[in-house]
């Protein structure tokens, strides 16, 4: 069976929004849940739930950390309905200061250590432009291409290229230029370790959740762990991940809720617990290691077959405690 193309990086989300003020502040730290989190009962109406989306205007989605500044996160804002794209900001903790890049962003955004934010656009796309909104670049021009990820030191691109049915894994300068290739090959979703050595990705392209790491000499895929026991629901796929500083684990996240794997070992603990009414994506690791920001989507039963849907921004530590809703 041929496997989807994940097209323009629409995971099953609901894009997340910031409510904008002077400033940020925090609410007061969310013990965790214990493991209870419900899914809702099945649907009474011939049609399903209806889905009652908070306004676009405080949607936000897909953070992700400046790698030079434990203070300061890119994110997208919009409505998961309008297809051309989001709006691009970046925002800092300590100063309060929101800074709009760019529009019609698609999936998580990167930001490089030079100071450059990675990201797709509507056309199957890829670009880049710096962190101060300057110098907006396209990178590719033909084929389908997803998922931009940057390496360390800011200096190469990985990223999934479509020729009709076919996958290649594509490396590149960080101006676009090819360096490698790995054709018949799978990349989504994933992460370059912080030492650069490793890239993680999406393994089993048909159904997004196993977990590989790319040996680029090689040019080969090796899984690491497997989580077939979750694939019988759409809640398996795996949405993203990132490297813990010491190179030797992952952060991911599923609607199951937020993982930590050691990839020498494929030993995996569970951080927090995701369900129908409540999940984590995109979770980011701030360069200091102390931190997590993640994008939470969280969902309320209104009637028998309306469900509310917001997103918001939260905080937490790297093993999951204190956690902290982050409000602008």
């Amino acid at each position: 069976m041929k496997p989807p193309k994940f097209k323009t990086l629409i995971l099953v989300t609901f894009n997340l929004l910031l409510l904008w003020e002077v400033g940020c502040k925090k609410d007061p730290p969310i013990s965790n849940d214990g493991g209870i989190c419900e899914d809702f009962p099945i649907s009474t109406s011939q049609l399903g739930y209806q889905y009652q989306i908070r306004n676009s205007t405080f949607n936000i989605h897909a953070p992700c950390f400046n790698p030079n500044n434990s203070a300061e996160i890119v994110l997208t804002t919009g409505d998961s309905i309008i297809t051309s794209g989001n709006n691009l900001y970046s925002i800092n903790f300590n100063t309060g200061q929101k800074t709009f890049l760019t529009n019609n962003v698609l999936g998580q955004p990167k930001w490089s250590i030079k100071n450059w934010i990675v990201f797709n656009r509507a056309g199957s796309q890829i670009w880049k432009i710096k962190s101060n909104g300057d110098s907006l670049t396209q990178l590719t021009f033909i084929y389908e291409n997803y998922s931009p990820e940057w390496s360390q030191d800011g200096t190469k691109l990985v990223y999934r290229q479509v020729i009709g049915s076919m996958y290649c894994i594509m490396l590149t300068t960080a101006n676009g230029y090819k360096l490698d290739s790995i054709p018949n090959s799978f990349y989504g979703n994933g992460a370059w370790s912080t030492n650069d050595t490793k890239i993680a990705t999406v393994f089993n392209a048909s159904t997004g959740h196993n977990i590989g790491l790319i040996d680029i000499q090689s040019k080969t895929i090796n899984a690491i762990t497997s989580f077939s026991e979750q694939s019988s629901t759409g809640k398996a796929i795996i949405t993203s991940m990132d490297w813990y500083n010491d190179a030797q684990s992952l952060i991911w996240s599923s609607g199951y809720g937020l993982y930590k794997t050691n990839v020498n070992t494929g030993t995996t603990i569970q951080l927090k617990f995701g369900c129908d009414r409540k999940c984590y994506m995109y979770p980011s690791i701030s360069p200091d290691g102390q931190k997590i920001v993640v994008e939470r989507v969280d969902k309320k039963q209104l009637n028998q077959n309306t469900i509310y849907v917001e997103s918001n921004l939260f905080m937490m530590d790297t093993n999951g405690e204190n956690e902290t809703k982050i409000n602008y």
